[in-house]
């Protein structure tokens, strides 16, 4: 994972031109921290607290995987935990303003998996221009502070049996997942059947008074001839 943020990815944009029978395919590179598509464009509502984008906003992240923000999406910056605040002055100052809008969007959306979406918050914030000691300050806060919510998987398997109220079928890894469903005798089906799975996310490692300890070991780590602390190590950081 860390070392895919160093690659810059093609978006590969096929032009058909009829210049003897040839196809021309075009590249356009993305930017290596990712770009964004059009510009916040918001008002503040009644209360002074939350604001609603007007206009469409996006972002592209490095894979090329899109990250919109519709109009009419409101926003208050509470993905991003107050114990980092002191870094940004508040979470719609500065550079760091579009990329907390996407993440915003993100945590209330819950169509990607949180860690996809707390990593698109980093390289959005490099792509604003923040600095990346700052950056991964930022992205240690919403890793271990942030939002989390049940990952979904859905899958289709084969089915292995009904035993009474139970619907089992087999899972690529661990045990058979077993359904209740409304059934009065025992028998065995063949077939496959649809699974969907909320997977809980795990439990923060980490308490509020820990983060000035984990800003401290980065910044440590940044000024050290060990390395920079790498993302997968602001993860595990216990």
């Amino acid at each position: 994972m860390k070392n895919c943020l160093r690659i810059t990815f093609l978006v590969l944009i096929v032009s058909a031109v009829r210049a003897q029978g040839q196809t021309v395919s075009v590249s356009v590179p993305i930017p290596v921290n990712g770009k964004f598509v059009g510009r916040v464009v918001a008002e503040w509502l009644k209360d002074g607290r939350l604001m609603k984008l007007t206009e469409p906003f996006a972002y592209i992240d490095p894979a090329g995987q899109r990250w919109d923000a519709p109009a009419g999406s409101i926003v208050d910056g509470a993905s991003i935990p107050q114990i980092a605040w002191s870094f940004t002055g508040g979470p719609f100052e500065g550079k760091y303003r579009d990329a907390s809008v996407i993440h915003d969007v993100a945590c209330v959306q819950h169509q990607r998996d949180w860690q996809q979406v707390h990593l698109a918050f980093y390289t959005a914030m490099l792509a604003s221009g923040v600095e990346r000691l700052k950056a991964k300050i930022m992205y240690g806060a919403v890793y271990q502070f942030g939002p989390r919510w049940p990952t979904v998987r859905e899958i289709t398997q084969s089915v292995v049996s009904i035993t009474g109220h139970n619907l089992c079928t087999n899972m690529p890894a661990g045990p058979p997942v077993c359904i209740n469903i409304p059934i009065a005798e025992n028998r065995s089906i063949e077939g496959d059947v649809h699974v969907r799975i909320e997977v809980p996310p795990p439990m923060p490692t980490l308490q509020e008074k820990d983060f000035q300890r984990l800003v401290a070991e980065i910044e440590r780590m940044e000024r050290s001839d060990e390395g920079a602390m790498t993302l997968e190590q602001i993860r595990n950081y216990k």
